[in-house]
């Protein structure tokens, strides 16, 4: 009897498992098919190498935790999209 109720419990719990996995997968399905339905956002970007080499600049003041200097970059890079 003991074990009955054990397998059922394991039974309900791979079933429940089961289910947010289908539920995760249907929700990225529907994502996904949301995004392909929409044109592309425009982008400022104006000069692509120059927008990276800011890019690269910021990220290593950043990681240096020079805030007062990357600040001014990060602002620009936002302000273009």
């Amino acid at each position: 009897m003991k074990l009955g109720i054990i397998s059922q419990n394991l039974v309900i719990i791979l079933l429940i498992g089961i289910s947010i996995e289908v539920l995760a997968e249907n929700k990225a399905t529907q994502m996904t098919n949301n995004a392909l339905n929409r044109s592309p956002t425009s982008i400022g970007v104006v000069d692509p190498a120059a927008y990276y080499a800011n890019r690269v600049k910021a990220l290593n003041l950043v990681r240096q935790e020079d805030w007062q200097a990357a600040k001014p970059i990060l602002e620009e890079l936002t302000s273009q999209f």
